[in-house]
């Protein structure tokens, strides 16, 4: 539950001095994770560690525990992606599996993020494909194609010789899913053009 850079020793909280606001105590805070995976509640422990200018006091006042509930539904299908065909040509779709499971009993909407590798100059997809917050929904037990659907990103062919690349589609957290393992694939897409064709440009 506990956020990450949260967890571990060394942290500190400072406590006013006599005459100042506040003084004699300070409110630690430790963020959680509002995750959507279902899970059983834990707890959050905070001990005093020793320290300069000060004396921890008796175990039973050197440590304190705040239990977090998990509030996610038990009963929310746990959502998984998957590559399709790799590697495709510029050009050529990227396609993706998105599965839950199990089979939902309505139709869920999942949110995705698309990236690529563009450590070499690589620019395979197409325009409006690319960021967070891309959706594809996964239709109800019962209906056609229960369970499962087909994601998919377009590349464009755009005349420019250059590396391989890579297109992820990552999970996202959501409504009414879970996210599972694996959360996040990869499809090539390797560059058709020639590297010897001449560069062509215009000038007034």
């Amino acid at each position: 539950f506990v956020a990450s850079g949260d967890e571990g020793s060394g942290k500190t909280v400072i406590i006013p001095a006599t005459g100042r606001p506040g003084a004699g105590a300070a409110t630690f805070t430790v963020a959680t994770v509002g995750d959507t995976a279902f899970e059983l509640s834990g707890e959050v422990m905070v001990t005093l560690e020793t320290g300069t200018g000060y004396t921890v006091g008796n175990p039973s006042s050197a440590m304190a525990t705040v239990t977090v509930e998990d509030d996610d539904d038990p009963s929310n299908p746990e959502i998984t992606i998957a590559p399709g065909p790799s590697p495709v040509r510029e050009g050529e779709a990227a396609t993706f599996t998105v599965t839950a499971a199990p089979e939902p009993t309505a139709a869920v909407t999942v949110s995705l993020a698309v990236s690529e590798a563009t450590g070499g100059g690589q620019d395979f997809v197409a325009s409006g494909n690319e960021g967070s917050d891309k959706i594809v929904t996964i239709p109800a037990a019962g209906s056609a194609g229960a369970g499962a659907a087909t994601f998919t990103v377009d590349t464009e062919d755009d005349g420019v010789d250059e590396l391989n690349g890579e297109v992820t589609v990552t999970l996202e957290t959501g409504t009414g899913y879970t996210i599972g393992d694996p959360s996040s694939a990869m499809v090539t897409v390797e560059d058709d053009d020639d590297p010897n064709n001449p560069h062509i440009t215009i000038t007034p």
